[in-house]
């Protein structure tokens, strides 16, 4: 999660609930000024079975680094990613990582602008590739997820999201672009804003935080079934906007602005409000920022 320039993730004991005060950890001290943008944190089975598994937090590439914890989150190393063909750098919200996944078997990927970088060994060296040149290449990298044996990516392009996939066979090999219906899925317009996205058993559902629909396919290798958009909330100013979506592989879960939280049964076809404008000091409702499955990922 996203902390200050002394401490960008914040690690609870494995109780989250015992009442004790989480620990805030400074991932790179010599990266003062340049390092407090930390978009996303994600947690990966390491290949060799160690218990503590791999933990990988990117965000903004001004020092085009991402960083590692293979402790637990206790300790962090970075990562530098500038040595890389065509890596870029900089404030542009294209420059920034907006999100990270693994199979749950030591390998992981991240998107940015028309590049796919790709690990084979538990998140410790990456390798580059370009499987978008010369076909539409994709803008903004919007966020990634691993299900069925299949990578799926989101991205912004003219301003509209749309999906690719590959299978895990083979990450340079990917489908044609595909479009949302009628093209309907808002890109998100800033660095600090991006596209939720869940899987699980071959289910993707997908939510921009400009919208208050989401987008939900099946995806096998380079295969994308058809795209179908459904409303989650009426789309007033009433409702909260998409801030957060998991699943545990059969609930699935939307958290919004406004203090909206949306729940589903049927992988996103049908969404009922679990809890409308929720408060703490009985008059505001307070944004729900993010939510997670107490399982463990990919599904």
């Amino acid at each position: 999660m996203q902390g200050e320039a002394d401490r960008e993730i914040h690690a609870s004991t494995t109780d989250i609930t015992d009442g004790q005060e989480w620990t805030n950890i400074n991932i790179d001290s010599g990266d003062a000024g340049n390092k407090r943008h930390i978009t996303h944190v994600q947690w990966g089975a390491r290949s060799d079975g160690t218990a503590a598994g791999t933990w990988m937090a990117v965000g903004k590439q001004n020092t085009a680094k991402i960083y590692r914890s293979v402790d637990g989150g206790a300790n962090w190393s970075d990562i530098d990613l500038s040595s890389l063909s065509g890596h870029s750098s900089g404030n542009n919200n294209a420059h920034y990582i907006q999100g990270i996944a693994s199979d749950g078997a030591g390998k992981w990927m991240f998107a940015q602008q028309d590049r796919i970088y790709y690990s084979q060994d538990d998140g410790a060296t990456w390798l580059v590739g370009t499987p978008f040149a010369g076909n539409k290449p994709p803008g903004r990298n919007q966020g990634i997820v691993f299900t069925n044996n299949s990578w799926v990516i989101a991205y912004s392009r003219l301003s509209r999201v749309r999906f690719r996939s590959c299978s895990a066979s083979d990450v340079l090999d990917w489908s044609d672009e595909v479009d949302t219906p009628s093209n309907n899925m808002t890109s998100p317009s800033n660095n600090s804003t991006n596209v939720k996205i869940a899987a699980a058993n071959g289910n993707v559902v997908a939510c921009s935080e400009n919208d208050r629909s989401v987008q939900r396919f099946t995806v096998n290798g380079k295969t994308i079934g058809t795209v179908s958009s459904v409303e989650y909330a009426a789309n007033d100013s009433a409702n909260g906007t998409c801030k957060g979506l998991a699943t545990d592989g059969t609930k699935w879960v939307l958290c919004c602005t406004k203090g909206d939280l949306y729940e589903s049964s049927d992988d996103g076809a049908s969404w009922t409000q679990r809890l409308d404008a929720f408060e703490i000091d009985g008059s505001n409702a307070r944004d729900l920022a993010g939510i997670t499955a107490d399982v463990f990922l990919p599904l």
